[in-house]
């Protein structure tokens, strides 16, 4: 009639073989999970680590101490691209092509030595960051000008509405504007100037290039009634950003130039609310 014990369920000594396993098995599993997410951890640090060259430029993330553990080749080609780079206007973030000034010393890749690598990335770096500070002050006198022209054309030709400046060009607007009410230009362009330099920017990680790019744009009308900042098309990390700035900076700046409203306006730009448009306001009666 067959095996008795057929189809009665496990024996005990397949019961304790069973039960073995299965221990085993919750070890085994136990140490790949922790295996992988070692591996997980080890790998974002990885990816977080400074690269010297991102994109074929020399990283300007770069610290002074990982520059001393490079290897003396990385050494010459982070130094020489910094030293070519003096040479053309789109190494400068910020700078207005019209603004531009080559740098009137001359370099060689012959200059960068073992022996001298160290002392001369932080001479050529502080050299590039002068040179770029002074390409920029250019330009913000450039565009302070061009705000006065811009507002004086509008009045000139009897139009207004909602503008896009950057900072300098609506710092200038707002100069030629003039004051009125509680509104004195002078304190509401130094406001704009300190707060385009306080804003939250892009972060992508320390090896993008696209790092510390600005993601926000001025926003004005031709009475100056409204100055607003605008951020468009931000994720959620984004808005709490946005958010803390406003609380830390926009807010109790514009308490301290007397706007008549100040707020902060969120409006999803997709039905899952993954994205959103952001807009500081300052509002003056």
């Amino acid at each position: 009639m067959g095996n008795p014990r057929l189809g009665q369920g496990l024996t005990d000594t397949n019961m304790t073989t069973f039960f073995e396993f299965e221990k085993f098995s919750e070890t085994f599993f136990s140490f790949s999970r922790i295996f992988y997410i070692s591996s997980v951890t080890n790998k974002n640090i990885m990816e977080q680590k400074i690269q010297p060259i991102i994109n074929g430029s020399a990283n300007p993330r770069l610290t002074e101490e990982a520059f001393k553990e490079l290897p003396f080749e990385s050494k010459r080609s982070v130094i020489w691209d910094i030293m070519v780079s003096l040479g053309f206007a789109h190494s400068f973030k910020g700078v207005d092509p019209r603004c531009f000034v080559k740098h009137e010393e001359d370099h060689s890749i012959g200059q960068i030595t073992e022996e001298n690598a160290d002392t001369l990335f932080v001479e050529v770096r502080e050299k590039f960051n002068r040179h770029h500070e002074l390409l920029l002050a250019k330009t913000r006198n450039l565009h302070y000008g061009l705000g006065q022209k811009i507002y004086e054309s509008q009045k000139e030709l009897g139009f207004g509405g909602f503008i896009h400046l950057n900072a300098y060009r609506l710092k200038g607007y707002i100069q030629a504007c003039g004051d009125w009410n509680d509104f004195r230009a002078s304190n509401v362009g130094v406001a704009v100037a300190r707060l385009d330099k306080q804003a939250p920017t892009k972060d992508y990680g320390p090896n993008n290039v696209n790092t510390g790019n600005i993601m926000h744009k001025w926003k004005t009308v031709h009475g100056c009634e409204y100055v607003m900042m605008e951020f468009g098309f931000v994720g959620q990390k984004d808005v709490e950003r946005i958010q803390k700035f406003y609380e830390s900076h926009w807010q109790p700046t514009g308490k301290s130039i007397k706007a008549d409203s100040i707020r902060i306006e969120v409006t999803p730009v997709d039905d899952t609310k993954t994205y959103f448009d952001v807009e500081l306001v300052m509002w003056w009666d």
